[in-house]
């Protein structure tokens, strides 16, 4: 069993949630009215097309939620609220270090959701979803930077459960 030990939740930045909404709605309603008004020369817009607009429209809605879990055996942060979608996970039998970061998220990441790009000039890799400070997540694989808004706290989390593992494993 893998008990989670530490668990934060970041949400967004709201005009992140009022952009999407509103692109969406914009979208969902002018497929709509084609549906209902279909141009005199060409083809009409298939039935289908909002109803996969709706699914997408559901998918980004979940994936502007993240969470970051400690937990035994290793750090798990994913993106999505309903059902997680995408994810890092890094055990500690490869946890090489950690420390609090304050990284630029477009400069470094490209932005914000499941990122890749350099930090302190090496590649990396990023999830973040807000702010601009986090845990460095040094592996055998690339590092890893988890924006957190308590960075401190959740680097704590990592050091209590990390030696809680290696005591277990002797």
């Amino acid at each position: 069993m893998n008990r989670t030990l530490y668990e934060e939740t970041q949400r967004f930045a709201v005009w992140v949630y009022i952009v999407t909404a509103l692109t969406m709605s914009a979208v969902i309603v002018g497929q709509f009215l084609l549906l209902m008004n279909p141009p005199r020369n060409g083809d009409p817009l298939p039935p289908v097309v909002p109803v996969i607009t709706i699914v997408v429209t559901i998918i980004i809605a979940n994936l502007l939620y993240m969470r970051v879990r400690v937990r035994e055996n290793d750090v798990y942060a994913q993106l999505g609220f309903l059902f997680p979608m995408m994810w890092r996970r890094i055990g500690f039998d490869k946890m090489q270090e950690y420390r609090v970061v304050q990284y630029k998220p477009l400069r470094e990441a490209g932005g914000w959701g499941i990122r890749f790009g350099m930090f302190e000039g090496k590649p990396a890799s990023f999830v973040n979803a807000r702010g601009d400070r986090g845990v460095l997540l040094i592996s055998d694989k690339r590092p890893l930077i988890i924006s957190s808004q308590d960075p401190e706290r959740l680097a704590e989390a990592i050091a209590r459960a990390r030696e809680v593992y290696q005591q277990a494993r002797g």
